[in-house]
């Protein structure tokens, strides 16, 4: 996969979602990047 654009605009555009499970040592939301391209197969 690539991902293209600025990271640092990446980075300003992030909203988390309150989707969090907390059933796990390591818990980490799902991310919002508006305006990010994705590409691959």
């Amino acid at each position: 996969m690539t991902i293209a654009g600025n990271l640092k605009d990446m980075f300003m555009a992030m909203t988390p979602a309150s989707d969090l499970d907390r059933l796990y040592s390591i818990a980490a939301p799902t991310i919002l990047v508006e305006g990010l391209t994705l590409a691959g197969r």
